[in-house]
């Protein structure tokens, strides 16, 4: 988000900048389970605490640690159209 904000004319303290996360995630946004990486090519995505986002291959080793230790939430992708 700093980045963004670096192109615009917007206050950039962190008070400033956890206001604006905060209106911006407060109404529904297209999220990354619509996106044929996950719906079509069988990558999962990992997001940390921090927001970050990793891609994982699911036939992966790592992918297999992360849903055996348990504190992972799994979500399926979205559906193209309805059944």
């Amino acid at each position: 988000m700093a980045r963004a904000l670096e192109r615009q004319d917007i206050p950039k303290s962190e008070s400033d900048i956890a206001g604006l996360r905060a209106a911006f995630f407060s109404k529904p946004q297209a999220c990354l389970r619509t996106s044929p990486l996950a719906k079509k090519y069988g990558w999962g995505l990992v997001f940390d605490e921090q927001g970050r986002i990793a891609l994982c291959p699911m036939e992966s080793a790592q992918y297999r640690d992360l849903l055996d230790g348990g504190e992972v939430k799994v979500v399926k992708a979205m559906r193209s159209k309805r059944a």
